[in-house]
């Protein structure tokens, strides 16, 4: 996994649109979703989203909002079932690498690269100081 940016608060630094928009042309964020139509019928579905639109189809699907799932990019497995069949399950795992864990182990590094972070901030502010200190005992 890649070096994340953080803010000097420790905030994540969130990606510019401009650099998200470059991103559309040449990769896309496979996501899972479910939830029920606008008639009642459950569905499931994989969408390879665009990344300048994942976030808000984040939101979205998280807040269980209506949304319509081509609007965020490339429908490229669903059903209408509850859950996905294992075969189509192992179909993306294969084909795509999806990993329904994804999300839990990301922000289980992003915990991790913001604690280091945090270290590293605080020694080199203890250096900073130390060197304060030294320079005016001269």
């Amino acid at each position: 996994m890649q070096n994340l940016q953080f803010e000097a608060s420790g905030k994540l630094k969130p990606q510019s649109a401009e650099t998200l928009k470059r991103a559309d042309e040449g990769a896309s964020i496979i996501a899972y979703t479910d939830g029920v139509t606008a008639n009642g019928r459950p569905y499931y579905a994989y969408i390879a989203v665009k990344p300048s639109k994942y976030r808000e189809f984040y939101e979205r699907s998280k807040a269980r909002e209506s949304i319509r799932l081509g609007d965020y990019g490339k429908i490229i497995v669903y059903g209408y079932e509850t859950k996905p069949p294992s075969a189509v399950v192992q179909h993306m795992r294969d084909k795509f690498g999806f990993d329904e864990e994804y999300e839990a182990k990301l922000q289980a590094e992003v915990a991790r690269q913001r604690t280091q972070f945090s270290i590293d901030q605080e020694e080199k502010r203890l250096l900073d100081i130390v060197a304060m200190m030294k320079s005016k005992k001269k």
